[in-house]
């Protein structure tokens, strides 16, 4: 809501017993609520394995608030209706940071019938919707920068050694289904973490804003082992952040964007808060600076590596950044 300028408050979210999802006016309270039938989000979500699924149902019905299409009308009507939510959600999406092929997936599974549009014609509203706001924000289709594939300041370390500090990603970029890692030996293993106004950087270039990470969770070795956190960073669509060539820092073998705590050699009971994580400044991941004219959207997950073997992951955590 706070994407398309409506605040945060007056739509209450409620789960019910309702056919998908609807928009609906309480006639005695006058709140306006968004119900949702918690089977029928799952499996859409399951059938189109996307992150944006929730999302792209909510921001749907947060537009039929806002363009008043609660009264009952005739089916011609209610399907124009339709399409304009569509693109509304198209729209939000691009500003929450969904590529254009992300958005189009989640509407080839919305819903068709008599008082619904095609399947072709929601997800033709919901491109234009994307479109419409890509064009707005001074969106370039010519430049890679939302796949985090450009970036436009090194760290200036020029005798740094080239080469990763960090042990490969695994497969699949961020997994938003993964749960709290239950692998055997980790247990309540989490991660948050803070803006700082000032963070070091790695290879002398001058401080500046970045992300810090805090780790917590009980890892139990049955002998002396090399440990090591390392955060991989993606975008929501689950594309990888790639380094700047430049960049000999903050990187992954596989040259995906990365940060990470020293490995250290432990041995029985370990408490993973004790791992220091390197912060990383906003530059290192790659994206475009905009004189902090633009907020990104950005997917942290922590891996816990022993003897250079993944253990377990954290929950992916979904930051904003102005950059």
């Amino acid at each position: 809501m706070r994407t398309v300028e409506l605040g945060t408050s007056g739509i209450v979210l409620k789960a019910a017993d309702v056919e998908n999802a609807a928009a609906y006016l309480d006639p005695l309270s006058r709140q306006r609520l968004i119900l949702y039938n918690e089977d029928f989000v799952r499996n859409l979500e399951e059938r189109s394995k996307s992150f944006w699924t929730a999302r792209a149902i909510l921001a749907h019905e947060v537009a039929h608030h806002a363009n008043g299409h609660l009264e009952l009308i005739d089916p011609e009507r209610r399907k124009q209706q339709e399409l304009e939510a569509d693109k509304f959600a198209g729209a939000v999406l691009f500003r929450l940071g969904a590529t254009e092929e992300a958005a189009v997936a989640v509407f080839q599974g919305f819903r068709e019938g008599e008082s619904y549009p095609r399947s072709q014609a929601r997800v033709a509203a919901a491109k234009s919707g994307w479109w419409s706001a890509a064009e707005q924000s001074g969106y370039d289709p010519s430049s890679p920068s939302r796949a985090g594939r450009v970036g436009t300041e090194a760290d200036g370390s020029g005798d740094s050694p080239t080469g990763s500090w960090i042990a490969d990603a695994p497969d699949g970029g961020a997994d938003f289904d993964s749960k709290r890692a239950s692998v055997s030996g980790v247990s309540s293993f989490d991660v948050t973490y803070e803006h700082r106004p000032t963070v070091p950087h790695y290879g002398g270039a001058a401080s500046g804003p970045g992300l810090q990470f805090f780790a917590s969770g009980r890892l139990t070795l049955n002998r002396a082992s090399t440990v090591q956190l390392v955060v991989y960073f993606s975008f929501p669509d689950g594309s990888w952040l790639f380094a700047n060539p430049q960049e000999s820092h903050y990187r992954a073998v596989g040259d995906q964007i990365a940060t990470g705590s020293d490995s250290i050699v432990l041995e029985g009971f370990a408490d993973l808060s004790s791992l220091f994580i390197k912060p990383i400044p906003y530059y290192a991941l790659n994206l475009v600076p905009t004189s902090y004219n633009t907020t990104y959207w950005v997917v942290a997950q922590t891996t816990v590596l022993v003897d250079g073997v993944a253990m377990g992951q954290s929950q992916p955590i979904q930051i904003s950044l102005l950059w």
